[in-house]
């Protein structure tokens, strides 16, 4: 009776799963009776033997079945392994070139090349555990990788793969700190591979080791030219160092190799804008859609289409990112009234009041994007995306960023009479950090003593503008350094947005890191002295960069990152 193949075969495979091993041997060898070369059959059997240690039995299978089929990948990484096992390393390193040239994948190769590599050195864990750390993180079930991993390096420490997959995990997990010491021994262990030495400076860079983390992206790039992904950090990197122009051209690197790198293209518009590259970075700045971990909200569902310019249409302006980005890309509002028929504008609802003082009184301010049908509306667009019309150039906000807001006259005056306590005073209002989750948002904030210290003179009294509850951090500075900041109860700095307004325009002067102060003031034309970390968000340019956004602040920025006693003695010296 003919043979059915294909049966005999998948009877095979089942006897051969449920360890079966002789049923499994007759089947494949039945198969090979009538067709020799058939590829399956050869590899399965070539398999089984591997797994009762009959690799070098099991090698000319391999070899066979690979000669019939060379695209299965499979059929490549059994062949792989059964040379390492045979110490056929030549054969070994020769056929994973030609698993790389047939599409293998890169993942699983490595893996072998380490254990390769690990074979040569006489030190490696079980394949089965390389296969099974390897399936973990591709799989991102970290927590069970970091644990193989662990193991795994405990008993083979001269393994780098080991060391390797540790840090990779500690990297996807937002453990860069902690990735340090794994990534130097991998590097340490293989210093000719790419990946360790990327891993190894994106490790550096979390730590502000700042030129170290350069060199080793470098030295990524120099063994692998189109490795992007190492552009990208040094873009990072150089962005870090305040080297604009060069992170720039790192992005672009990265984006040259990988059109659709999204971090790259979305860091790449940053560096534009703070270059005061408007309209390329405003183009690219696009890209932000793409990056759901930014927050920034949800881009409107609709089945309008998206303003591009066009005069005499109704057009429908949607909120996104915090307020503070609200409030600065107000600012465009009245430029989009003047060449539409009608304009609709989502909001907070903290700044409705303030909006609808401000701003010409047909253009409609809700809170609640539900309240919009698409009947109501010809086109729609982001507030930020605005940029791209109305910013294309230094020379476009002109006078158009300056003192766009209006607070409540009466209110200012009715606050300002009741907290001054001498006609001889001054009013300095002070705002010393963010409430921002955003990353790094922490570098921004700098102590309330700190601030205090360089403003508590004569004839200056310090009011608070700070966002939120700061009742104790002021009793404190009464208490133990002598130091008064007066807390105005009849505003909710937080959730009374228009009466932080009027409690700002109250003020002579505002000093204030970079926060929804800033922008709040910045916007009804107050005399603002703000502070800024080394790299402050692009809005702030570069230093000694012409002001755009707001022509009455005046920027005072660290000289060295973390360090803020070069603003303090600035600031000192403008209060003398």
């Amino acid at each position: 009776m003919e043979l059915n193949i294909d049966l005999s075969l998948q009877q095979g495979i089942s006897a051969h799963q449920a360890g079966n091993l002789q049923e499994a041997e007759r089947c494949y060898k039945n198969i090979l009776q009538t067709q020799s070369t058939h590829p399956h059959a050869n590899h399965n059997l070539g398999a089984l033997y591997v797994s009762i240690n009959k690799s070098e039995t099991a090698l000319n299978l391999f070899k066979t079945a690979l000669q019939v089929n060379p695209n299965i990948e499979l059929f490549w990484m059994s062949y792989i392994n059964a040379l390492i096992n045979e110490r056929q390393f030549t054969e070994a390193k020769q056929a994973l070139k030609k698993a790389k040239r047939k599409g293998a994948n890169k993942n699983k190769l490595n893996a072998l090349n380490q254990h390769l590599i690990s074979q040569v050195n006489g030190s490696s864990p079980h394949q089965s555990d390389i296969d099974k750390l390897t399936n973990y993180y591709q799989d991102k079930n970290y927590d069970d990788a970091e644990t193989l991993a662990k193991s795994i390096t405990e008993q083979f420490p001269k393994y780098p793969f080991g060391w390797k997959v540790l840090a990779a995990v500690f990297k996807q997990t937002g453990r860069l700190i902690e990735s340090l010491t794994p990534s130097q021994k991998s590097v340490q262990l293989e210093p000719k591979d790419a990946e360790a030495h990327n891993n190894l400076g994106a490790s550096l860079q979390k730590i502000g080791r700042l030129n170290e983390a350069e060199a080793s992206h470098r030295k990524a790039i120099m063994l692998k030219s189109d490795y992007a992904e190492a552009h990208y950090n040094i873009g990072i990197t150089l962005t870090a160092l305040g080297a604009v122009e060069d992170a720039i051209s790192s992005y672009k690197k990265a984006l040259k190799i990988n059109p659709d790198y999204v971090d790259a293209h979305y860091n790449l518009s940053e560096e534009l804008l703070r270059d005061h590259q408007f309209e390329l970075g405003f183009e690219e700045h696009e890209w932000r859609w793409r990056r759901p971990e930014l927050n920034i909200g949800d881009v409107l569902s609709t089945s309008k289409p998206m303003w591009d310019g066009k005069h005499n249409q109704t057009v429908f302006v949607w909120r996104e990112q915090g307020i503070g980005d609200e409030i600065m890309f107000s600012s465009l509002l009245s430029e989009l009234h003047s060449m539409s028929s009608k304009v609709i504008v989502e909001c907070e609802l903290r700044l409705i009041a303030l909006f609808e003082r401000s701003f010409p009184k047909n253009i409609t301010f809700v809170s609640d994007r539900s309240s919009v049908n698409e009947d109501m509306y010809d086109f729609h667009i982001s507030m930020g995306s605005l940029s791209r019309f109305f910013r294309p150039s230094v020379e476009s906000f002109n006078e158009k960023n300056h003192k766009y807001l209006s607070a409540d006259p009466v209110r200012t005056e009715t606050l300002r009479r009741k907290i001054l306590t001498g006609e001889d005073k001054k009013l300095v209002g002070i705002s010393w950090k963010t409430a921002s989750n955003v990353p790094n948002a922490q570098d921004r904030n700098i102590g309330l003593l700190d601030i205090a210290q360089v403003l508590n003179k004569p004839g200056i009294q310090l009011v608070s503008l700070q966002y939120g509850d700061v009742s104790d951090e002021i009793s404190n500075l009464k208490t133990k350094f002598g130091i008064s900041v007066t807390q105005v109860s009849d505003v909710d700095n937080k959730n009374d947005i228009d009466g932080l307004a009027s409690l700002i325009s109250a003020c002579d002067e505002v000093v204030s890191t970079t926060n929804v102060t800033v922008h709040l003031a910045g916007a009804l034309g107050a005399d603002v002295s703000v502070l800024l970390p080394f790299v402050p968000r692009w809005i702030w340019g570069k230093p000694n960069s012409p002001s755009t956004w707001y022509r009455s602040v005046k920027p005072y920025r660290q000289s060295t990152v973390g360090e803020w006693d070069n603003v303090l003695r600035l600031l000192r010296n403008v209060f003398l």
